[in-house]
């Protein structure tokens, strides 16, 4: 797990290492264990390095010596140990044992169709002097970021927004006023936009090329459609959960996991005691309130399990101190208030361990979310209209009274109308291709990352959800009542208690509307009553103060004010005009 960055120029120039260094320096968080630049002539790349697999070796940026191509290289290749043989037999020499010069050697013999073959969450670009052309790629879910400007006739990409702001010393950023309209309706900026005016995001599945006499070119190798049919046994669910799980240990470092005590980070864990040849570390965090506090139930998994346990308690203090670093971590403003605790539990984790399991996914794969019941019998009716969409924090009307006119439409959902076997997995696919990869992957990377952690996802392994998407709606939600994810607690039931299988969903809920009556209100107050607030430029001061007047009196309001608040101390931590 690393940051990557780089710089083309298609008219000659040569780059500036300094501004490689900046674009690294930037991201330095990501890869603590080595950094290096290489440039030639019009092509730079930049790595920062977070040494996971092949401690002394895969330093990059990465040259061929047959063929001058150079790789940057940000994720983990789960295959890369079946794709080294092949392509030893295929004649390819290798030095080392890391998983990126896999990557290189896979692009040297197959070209652009290398990314059909690497199975893992990844992002990387490769610079090849022969055709004077670069070569970019992103994993198939979105695990791993990469965003990219094109201004003028230089291409900037990297791992994370503010390293590209970084190649140019002292820019200030322009916000883009569709993508905060955006941002007020669903909590974040959904790909290929970003907050910030000219930056875009390489949308999942894709690739990006680049020839010194052209312009980026954007091409799709991948999209998410079910491959399973018929009905799913609890043994074949068990059986890929636990190839996957397997797959997901590789590494030359200690790897634990976060568990919440809830379905899916149960699972993994179980799995995970299956397959690891020592004692796996367990990490969870829970809250003051007593409703929102899972400790309890993680303890309950660990002891089952035989998990080595660690628990850590989170205060509103703890949000009041944390914020800032948070908030600078980000690219974007992202109003999913679950970070704060992300990140404390991998500060936490990073501790212990260098790589974390999660259970992200399986909500948007097994129908984890009680919303999904609602819009399975709303969907003949709401025929996927864009603005129909998994998460709304100011609705139309209170979005459109905060703004003063009404807000830009949204874009139609990124499965582009395609249809799968029945309603709910199409419902599915849906979050899976937006909420998924815009929202919740976005979350984990930075918030890990910015502790030195890798985080992986096991149930996002590509051929996985392959297998998911194709399981029917009978398995997985009956329509009117019961429990959801049926498949899953039929699997949990066979390796926990039954109380463990059939817990129901909690969700990481931090008390938001209590820390906002708390420690955290004075910084909200002062924020965004102030009269530098940057938000009065677009937002009614009138309207927010009678949001936190009301939150102050009892109305829930908690959800708005965060996400007013986040993006207002982004706007001034990162200087954005």
């Amino acid at each position: 797990m690393c940051g990557i960055a780089g710089i083309v120029h298609t008219d000659a120039r040569p780059v500036d290492p300094a501004a490689l260094r900046r674009m690294g320096d930037a991201m330095a968080h990501r890869g603590p264990d080595g950094s290096g630049e290489w440039t030639s002539g019009p092509a730079g790349l930049a790595h920062r390095r977070l040494a996971i697999i092949d401690l002394t070796g895969g330093r990059q940026p990465m040259a061929s010596a047959a063929t001058g191509c150079v790789l940057t290289f940000n994720g983990e290749i789960y295959n890369f140990r079946e794709l080294r043989q092949v392509l030893e037999r295929e004649g390819q020499p290798f030095f080392e044992r890391s998983d990126t010069e896999v990557v290189l050697r896979a692009y040297e013999q197959w070209g652009d169709a290398c990314v059909d073959r690497l199975h893992g969450m990844f992002a990387f670009a490769i610079w090849d002097p022969r055709r004077a052309r670069l070569f970019a790629a992103r994993d198939r879910l979105g695990i791993k970021p990469l965003y990219y400007r094109w201004q003028g006739h230089t291409l900037t990409f990297a791992s994370e927004l503010k390293a590209i702001l970084a190649a140019e010393s002292g820019e200030r950023p322009a916000l883009d006023p569709r993508s905060f309209d955006r941002y007020l309706r669903l909590q974040y900026v959904p790909a290929p936009h970003t907050m910030v005016a000219g930056v875009k995001q390489l949308l999942p599945g894709c690739t990006l090329t680049l020839s010194l006499d052209g312009q980026p070119q954007e091409s799709r190798y991948w999209q998410a459609r079910a491959k399973a049919s018929g009905a799913s046994s609890t043994e074949e669910f068990q059986e890929r959960l636990s190839a996957v799980v397997r797959s997901h240990l590789v590494a030359d470092v200690p790897v634990g996991a976060l568990l919440s005590g809830g379905l899916d980070s149960s699972l993994v864990v179980a799995h995970m005691v299956r397959e690891a040849s020592g004692p796996v570390h367990t990490f969870s965090v829970g809250f003051e309130d007593a409703h929102l506090d899972e400790r309890g139930s993680a303890r309950q998994v660990a002891a089952h399990l035989g998990t080595v346990h660690h628990e850590q308690l989170v205060t509103d203090a703890d949000a009041a101190a944390t914020l800032p670093q948070i908030v600078a971590a980000m690219d974007e403003p992202l109003a999913d208030y679950a970070a704060l605790p992300t990140y404390l539990i991998a500060r936490f984790a990073a501790q212990h361990v260098k790589v974390v399991l999660t259970g992200e996914g399986a909500d948007e794969l097994f129908a984890g979310y009680r919303r999904y019941r609602r819009d399975r019998i709303l969907a003949p009716i709401a025929r996927f209209r864009p603005a129909y969409q998994a998460s709304h924090v100011f609705s139309g009307r209170e979005t459109s009274r905060l703004l003063g006119r009404r807000p830009s439409r949204f874009e139609r959902a990124a499965h582009g109308g395609r249809r799968t076997a029945d309603t709910l997995n199409q419902l599915l696919l849906r979050d899976v291709e937006g909420w998924l990869p815009d929202n919740l992957l976005v979350k984990v990377d930075r918030m890990t990352m910015l502790c030195s952690l890798e985080a992986r996802v096991p149930y996002l392994d590509h051929q996985f959800v392959e297998y998911a998407l194709g399981i029917p709606a009978a398995s997985k939600l009956r329509l009117l009542s019961g429990p959801n994810k049926l498949l899953m607690r039929e699997a949990a039931g066979a390796m926990m208690p039954a109380v463990i299988a059939a817990r129901p969903k909690q969700g990481f809920k931090p008390p938001i509307d209590a820390w906002l009556r708390g420690r955290l209100r004075p910084l909200a107050h002062d924020a965004l009553l102030s009269s530098t607030s940057r938000l009065h430029t677009y937002i009614d001061p009138h309207s927010i103060r009678r949001l936190l007047t009301d939150h102050d009196a009892g109305r829930a309001n908690g959800h708005r004010i965060w996400t007013l608040l986040i993006h207002e101390l982004w706007s001034r931590e990162h200087g954005v005009a």
